[in-house]
């Protein structure tokens, strides 16, 4: 079955992710020397990566459930799969920032989170810990998926104490994991769409986006990730059941919607190495909005250009 409302968010949430990185610049997200920061754009920015990378997560999670539930999965090809789709273009773009973006040495760059590029890393590890045990999700009970989504939301909540560089790989499986198996928990349980599913979802977007607004407030970060995990839980049933008639975006963004990730970053750091585009972001407050086509379309047409070459198409997780 073809799921096209989730190929549908998965584009969305890519697009998401890409306008987030055109912002950051002008962002203490980013610590670039000679750009004013806007506040407006730190807000925005918060709210996009509130929502991107856990709909990217719970997506996987959905996914292997789904594919473990209808057809099987054998163990040597989801290795084979995984490995050539996360762990192939972790290293090697690593290994290419390392010698042309920064300044970091190798240990230290995939041990603190491989920039971007710590999504590969840590969806790679979520998959290897549900293979441990021959896909163990598939023969838990409903009682215990319960309480483990309960005891992964406490985990994510509890790292936000820990006192580890939350660039690390390892710290970001502890914070996004419980959207992972919230994924696997909707494939498994499949949640008949309510009406009162949209209203759910939307009120949790507002939410999310007001402590957006107002991180000073006690407990924002845990209200932020509870009301997450619930817009998930009411979103997905909802589109499944409503946005799953067509594929709203062009076959080629969801396609490359995985080259289009790791190559926009890299593509958006090499232009920053350039005076002229620094000076840009300062004399132009509406950048980014003017970047954010232009970096899309690059990144789409290189992720396209490289599929092409046999020996060279797995590194944009292909």
């Amino acid at each position: 079955m073809k799921y096209h409302f989730i190929s549908n968010v998965r584009v969305l949430a890519m697009l998401m992710v890409v306008f987030y990185h055109c912002l950051c610049a002008y962002t203490p997200l980013w610590n670039m020397n000679g750009i004013e920061r806007v506040d407006e754009f730190y807000v925005v920015a918060k709210f996009l990566d509130s929502f991107s990378m856990p709909l990217f997560f719970c997506i996987s999670g959905f996914l292997y459930m789904k594919g473990l539930r209808q057809k099987g999965i054998a163990n040597a090809k989801f290795v084979i799969s995984k490995t050539r789709r996360l762990f192939v273009p972790l290293v090697v773009w690593g290994l290419f920032i390392c010698a042309f973006l920064t300044q970091d040495s190798v240990f230290h760059f995939f041990a603190y989170g491989a920039s971007h590029l710590w999504f590969c890393g840590t969806l790679f590890l979520m998959f290897a810990i549900v293979f441990v045990g021959n896909h163990w999700p598939n023969r838990t009970k409903l009682w215990l998926d319960i309480l483990l989504l309960v005891a992964f939301f406490c985990i994510s909540c509890f790292s936000l104490k820990i006192p580890y560089n939350p660039g690390l790989i390892g710290y970001k499986v502890l914070v996004y994991f419980y959207v992972f198996w919230l994924g696997i928990f909707l494939a498994k349980y499949e949640i008949h769409s309510q009406k009162i599913f949209p209203w759910m979802a939307g009120f949790c977007v507002a939410v999310v986006f007001l402590l957006s607004a107002k991180s000073g407030i006690p407990f924002h970060r845990y209200l932020n990730k509870f009301f997450v995990g619930v817009f998930l839980v009411a979103f997905f049933p909802w589109g499944l059941a409503k946005w799953n008639v067509r594929q709203v975006f062009p076959k080629a963004f969801d396609e490359f919607s995985m080259g289009v990730y790791i190559i926009h970053h890299i593509v958006l750091a090499c232009l920053l190495k350039f005076d002229v585009f620094v000076e840009l972001f300062n004399k132009c407050v509406f950048l980014p909005f003017l970047l954010f086509p232009v970096i899309f379309a690059l990144s789409l047409a290189l992720a396209m250009f490289l599929k092409k070459i046999p020996a060279v198409n797995r590194v944009i997780g292909w």
